[in-house]
Parts: structure tokens; C-alpha cells; sequence
């Protein structure tokens, strides 16, 4: 037994010492052609033909990719120093906004060939005016024909920087040493203003441009960049178009509380609501010329006169819309507020755009509620008209102050109040006279006559004759005068419940 367990297993090791030769051998030749077609694609992809001996080929295919390589380095150079003008732009970015180390400023500067002959910088921002409704490559084409002219005119001038940051064009102006603060001062606006001007005319286009301070030292030039973009918002209040300097706005600005007109956001909510769009207009130029005379006053507080404004406005409209009145803009007005860069685009906005849209569905809301409390109103006299009904209750019951009632009410049936309840009574004296035996002096009491005598001569007048000769007159007549299907009375005139 032992012996032939001996055996089989001698057998089985046997038997799988073959089985592992065997597949060494067939996985060796498998990487052995997937080595071989490695090098031959290798070899097709160098483009270099196979030499004689097998050592000398695969020495000159190191050779040859040596040789790629060093072509490739000289590529990537080149990509770097054509690419040098779009680095030194972000680099630049970079400077503008954030604090950076000295001498990381003075090693980049000449890295990228920047020009810093001088200790003293002016930084200028230009920003294209009203490129709403242009497309991106119209904008992009104005933005980089302003960068061309701005290095032109710098380059005449003085030495500097002209950089292409958003949709704006930012200069940095290296000063000579030789001059004063002001001289320097005056070199930067004068630059900015031939800017200005030679925009305009060739491009025939408008841009503001803010001038910052100008500061000593590299790492100062983010202040003066601050300084330029704090100018620049300043055309909220000046308007567009032109070419402002920090230092004219900010010694100006005093430390004083600032008054929002209420009085003159009250006369135009209520012109709003009355529909008086040409009065509204005169009103939102008074809050503009208001806002723009207020001495002391700075962009934000501009900006949080509009938005208080724009905030009264809504809350009217969904107060009266809680439904609709959040749908009626497709945007967001807040927003809109903040895209405006000039406060006559604000007022244009409001005056073309806001105010009309607003004005017009509150009319139509309030034409609609207006309607639905009339509406109320005679189903309620058509319920009570035998009760004692007075106009001022049914104001109360339409939730309208009694004169306001007496105009709507009049606006909406032709007819005031105290005709319409008479008119109604009449026809249904008409009615009872029809349909059933009661007296004249009980369908008088019924209707809230004291006097019959008063009954029927008001009787009279409406239908051209008494209540006795009216029921003589319909003797045997079917009692159909009056009645409508549902069983209430229907009064000749504008539909339903109307009267002409």
C-alpha cells in the first residue's frame, strides 16, 4: 500500500514539474515577442533603419533618443519665451492683488523683462463703457485695441507696463526719477486723458479710467492698483466716460451720516400704484440728482440708496402678487443693481424696465381685486336687499375706505352706489308685484320704504308707472320679469348685477 502511494505521488510531482517546464517555456517565448514588438515599434516610431549589428543599433537608438530629447528642450524653450508676455500678465495679476515678497518682485521683474528703471509707479485702470449686448469677441477685440493704444502712447512717454486683466487694461507707470510728487501726479493724468481721447476717437468708443496715487517701491504698487479700482467706482456718481483721479474724490469724502430720501420713495411708490409713470420718471430724476448732490456721500451708500429702493418696490408688489409677483422679473433685480455702472444707467433701468413693469401689473392686480370685491358686494345686496344696507358697510365689506368705494364701485358698474341699490329694489318690487298678492305698502316696507308714498314714486320714475297700474298691466302674465335660472334677479345693463 505504501509503496504504491509512493508511486503515484512520484507520478503526480512528475507530472507537474513537466506541466510548470511547459508553461515557463510558452509565457518566456510570449514576453519574448511582446519585448521584440515593443523595440520594432520603437524603432518604426524613431523612423531609423535597423543597423547590421544588434549592439550598434540599439547604441544609436540611445543615441538617437538623446538627441529627441535635446529637441524637445530647445521646443519647450521656445514655447516658454513666446509665452513670456502671457506669464508676465499673470504675474502681474498676481502683484496687483497680493502682497509679494521683495526680492521674489525684483528677481520676476527681470525674469520677465519688465521694466523698473524707477523707484516710483502709477497704476491706471481702463474699463470699456456699455458693452451690454456685445458678444465676447467684440469685447475681447475692443479690450485688446485699447491695450495696443495704450502701449503706443505709453511707449512715447514714458516706460511702463500695459497688461490685460478681465475685461479690463491696467498700466503701470514707471516714473523717471527726477520730478516732484505733483509733476508725477500730472505726467499720470495727462497720459490717461490722451488715452482717453485717442480711444474715443478711433475706436469710437467710451472708457472710464481710474487713476490711483502714485507710490514708491515695488512692493507698493497693489496699493496704487487698489487706489485705481476705488476711482473707477466712483463713476457711479460722476457718470462714465471719463477719466478719474483718486485723489479728486476721496479728500471730499467726509465722515457724516448719510439721509436716505423716504419723503421722495414715498411720492413714487404712490405714483406707482397710481400708474403715473411720466411723474414717477421726474420723481426718480430728483432721488438721482438728490443722491448725486449729497455731499459726503461714497458708491456704497449710492448703491444702498437704489437697493432700498428696489426693495420697497418688491415688497409692494408681493404683498399685493404674493403669487405672480415674485415671477415678474426673470431675473434678479439686486443683481442688476450691482452690474450698473453709472447711476443715469441705474435710473434708465428703472425708468425703462422696472418702474413700468411693476406699475402696470399692480394696476391690473388691483383692477382684478377691485372687480372681485364689487362682485361681492352686489351678492351681497342680491342676498339683503331687504335688510338696511348703507355704503358705508359695504366698504367695510369690500375692505375699502367709503370714498374709494363710492369711485370703484362707480368705475366698475357706471352707476353710484345708492342708484344701483335702488335700481335693484325696483326690480325686485317688480317682481313681487308679479308673483305674488302682497300690498303695495308691504312690498314698500319690505324693500325699506317708511313712506309709500316715497315707494312709489320713486316706482314711478324708473318704470313710467305706479306699482297698482304696473300689476294691473301684468294681470294673468306668467311671473317671469326678473328672474334668471338660478333664481336671482338680473338688472339690465354691463352683464350681471349691472345697470347702465
Amino acid at each position: 500500500m505504501f509503496v504504491r502511494i509512493k508511486v503515484l505521488t512520484m507520478i503526480l510531482c512528475l507530472t507537474l514539474i513537466v506541466g510548470c517546464l511547459t508553461a515557463a517555456l510558452l509565457l518566456s517565448k510570449h514576453f519574448y515577442r511582446l519585448i521584440k514588438s515593443i523595440l520594432d515599434l520603437i524603432r518604426g516610431r524613431a523612423n531609423r533603419p535597423p543597423l547590421s549589428n544588434g549592439k550598434q543599433d540599439e547604441f544609436g537608438l540611445i543615441r538617437h533618443y538623446v538627441e529627441m530629447l535635446h529637441t524637445v528642450n530647445d521646443s519647450l524653450n521656445d514655447q516658454i519665451e513666446n509665452s513670456k508676455p502671457l506669464l508676465a500678465a499673470g504675474f502681474m495679476q498676481h502683484v496687483l492683488t497680493e502682497a509679494v515678497p521683495t526680492h521674489e518682485l525684483t528677481e520676476k521683474f527681470d525674469y520677465y523683462d519688465l521694466p523698473r528703471i524707477s523707484p516710483y509707479y502709477t497704476v491706471m485702470c481702463i474699463e470699456l463703457d456699455d458693452v451690454r449686448g456685445k458678444t465676447e469677441r467684440d469685447i475681447n477685440l475692443f479690450v485688446y485695441a485699447v491695450k495696443n493704444i495704450s502701449e503706443e502712447i505709453l511707449g512715447g512717454v514714458a516706460s511702463g507696463t500695459v497688461i490685460k486683466m478681465r475685461a479690463d487694461v491696467v498700466l503701470l507707470i514707471n516714473h523717471k526719477l527726477s520730478g516732484t510728487t505733483a509733476s508725477r501726479r500730472t505726467e499720470a493724468f495727462q497720459l490717461a486723458e490722451e488715452i482717453h481721447t485717442m480711444v474715443e476717437c478711433v475706436l469710437n468708443i467710451t472708457a472710464t479710467i481710474g487713476v490711483g496715487r502714485c507710490h514708491e517701491g515695488l512692493s507698493s504698487i497693489r496699493h496704487s492698483f487698489k487706489e485705481a479700482m476705488d476711482a473707477l467706482q466712483y463713476r457711479l456718481i460722476l457718470g462714465s466716460g471719463k477719466v478719474i483721479y483718486v485723489e479728486q474724490v476721496e479728500p471730499n469724502r467726509q465722515q457724516q451720516g448719510f439721509a436716505y430720501p423716504s419723503e421722495l420713495e414715498q411720492q413714487m411708490i404712490l405714483q406707482v400704484k397710481l400708474g403715473n409713470e411720466q411723474q414717477l420718471a421726474v420723481l426718480l430724476d430728483e432721488f438721482g440728482q438728490g443722491l448725486q448732490q449729497r455731499g459726503g456721500i461714497s458708491t456704497e451708500h449710492v448703491r444702498m440708496a437704489f437697493m432700498q429702493l428696489i426693495s420697497r418696490l418688491l415688497r409692494e408688489l408681493y404683498e399685493l402678487d404674493p403669487d405672480g409677483g415674485p415671477l415678474l422679473f426673470t431675473y434678479s433685480p439686486y443683481e442688476r443693481v450691482n452690474e450698473l455702472r453709472t447711476m443715469s444707467q441705474m435710473i434708465a433701468w428703472l425708468k425703462e424696465e422696472v418702474f413700468p413693469a411693476i406699475s402696470r401689473h399692480i394696476m391690473l392686480r388691483r383692477k382684478d381685486s377691485n372687480h372681485q370685491s364689487i362682485t361681492t358686494v352686489q351678492q351681497y345686496i342680491e342676498q339683503h336687499y331687504d335688510d338696511d344696507l348703507s355704503q358705508p358697510m359695504m366698504a367695510e365689506l369690500a375692505g375699502m375706505p367709503p370714498s374709494h368705494f363710492s369711485h370703484i364701485f362707480k368705475e366698475e358698474l357706471g352707476m353710484t352706489f345708492s342708484d344701483y341699490l335702488i335700481a335693484y329694489r325696483m326690480e325686485k318690487a317688480k317682481e313681487l308685484l308679479i308673483s305674488t298678492d302682497m300690498k303695495v305698502a308691504e312690498i314698500a316696507d319690505k324693500l325699506r320704504y317708511n313712506n309709500s308714498q316715497n315707494f312709489i314714486r320713486v316706482f314711478k320714475r324708473i318704470h313710467g308707472a305706479t306699482p297698482g297700474d304696473f300689476r294691473a298691466s301684468w294681470a294673468g302674465q306668467p311671473a317671469m320679469i326678473g328672474h334668471r335660472g338660478n333664481g336671482q334677479t338680473t338688472i339690465p345693463g354691463k352683464g350681471s348685477g349691472m345697470i347702465e
